[in-house]
C-alpha cells in the first residue's frame, strides 16, 4: 500500500526490550508486491525476558527514505498476561 512498496531486504520489525537489549518478536519483509488489502498478522511473545511490568515494544524499519517503502500499522491490540504477551496488528 502507498506510493512505493518496500523492496526485498527492507523490513518492519516488532521488537521488545528486556531492560538491557532489544529483541525481534516478528518481522515483515519487503516483497515489491503491492498489497491490495491489509494483511492480518498475529502472534505471541513468550520469551520470559519480555514478560514483566516494564516491558517496552517498538517498531523499526530500514526503508530507503521519506515517502518510500511504506508499512502501515493499524489496530494494534495487546493482551498481556503473566504467561504470554499476545499481539495482533493489521498491516
Amino acid at each position: 500500500r502507498g506510493p512505493e512498496v518496500a523492496d526485498p531486504g527492507e523490513y518492519l520489525r516488532l521488537q521488545y526490550f528486556d531492560g538491557v537489549s532489544w529483541f525481534d518478536a516478528d518481522a515483515w519483509q519487503g516483497t515489491t508486491i503491492i498489497d491490495s488489502a491489509f494483511i492480518l498478522r498475529s502472534g505471541s511473545i513468550t520469551a520470559a525476558a519480555a514478560l514483566y511490568d516494564g516491558v517496552q515494544l517498538r517498531f523499526i524499519t530500514n526503508g530507503s527514505g521519506v515517502g518510500f517503502d511504506d508499512f502501515y500499522i493499524d489496530d494494534l491490540y495487546l493482551n498481556y498476561s503473566r504467561s504470554t504477551a499476545s499481539w495482533v496488528s493489521v498491516r
